[in-house]
This record gives structure tokens, sequence and C-alpha cells, in this order.
């Protein structure tokens, strides 16, 4: 039997506070349709139930599973037939890097495999570029406090 792993429910607060960027909790909370206050609670570490945890990752285009322990599923990697690219879905799951996946899968169904798999390095790199950017920006916020 696997080990159950204990969830913070800080850490669950800090990426909905995360995904809300500086968009206001008012704002979030219409459109989740909730209060301003229960919001609130969930970014101040009280865990929402079930159903509002599907609610708030189908809203933020995220998983329940990275809400609940902050890692995003593995990317899938694109379906090639006869050297073209039929399917490129999720390569990064971030929501702010989506429009910049679109452009990519365009350029994808006109290219070669060598060529795409050099073009999804390139994608995985930027990746790990926008982590570490996001990283660097609340390392330093934390700093500041």
């Amino acid at each position: 039997m696997a080990k159950r792993r204990h969830i913070p429910a800080s850490e669950v607060g800090e990426r909905l506070r995360r995904l809300r960027g500086n968009e206001l909790q008012t704002r979030v909370a219409e459109r989740l349709g909730i209060t301003q206050a229960e919001l609130s609670r969930y970014e101040r570490g009280r865990v929402p139930d079930a159903a509002m945890l599907v609610h708030l990752a189908r809203s933020y285009d995220v998983t329940v599973d990275y809400l609940l322990t902050g890692k995003h599923p593995p990317a899938p990697q694109p379906r090639v037939v006869d050297g073209r690219i039929l399917k490129f879905e999720r390569a990064i799951d971030r929501p702010p890097m989506r429009e910049a996946v679109a452009v990519v899968t365009a350029l994808f169904e006109a290219t070669d495999r060598k060529r795409a798999t050099e073009l999804i390095g390139i994608l995985k790199c930027l990746r790990d570029l926008a982590e570490d950017a996001a990283r660097a920006g609340r390392a330093s916020r934390q700093r500041t406090k």
C-alpha cells in the first residue's frame, strides 16, 4: 500500500494566490460564483472540498493534482505518423504559454520529425526558463517581506 503524503493546506493556498496573480479577489470570486471571503479563506490555507477543487482547477486551467501537490502531469509526446506531427497537446501545461504552444503547433504541421524534436527541446527550455524566472520572482518577494 502506498504511503499517503500530507498536503500542507498553506501550499494549496499559495498556489491559488499565485494563479490569481494581480487580479482582485472580488473579481475572481465573482467569476467562480463564491464570496470574496470564501476565496480569501482558500488562499489563507483552507482546502476547498472536492467539487470546488475541480471548479478551481478548470477555472485556472490546471489540474486538481497541481492545486494539491504543485506538480504538473508529464507532458505527452507529440504523435508522429509518417514523419508528420498530427497532434501536440499540452506540451507546456501553463496557461500563459498556451498561445505560444498553439503557434508552434501550427509550425509543427509542416515540419519533419528531426526538426519537430528540436522544437520540442526548445519548448522545454522555454518552460524551464519560465519556471526559473517565477522562482526568482517568488524568492525576491520573500526577501522584501
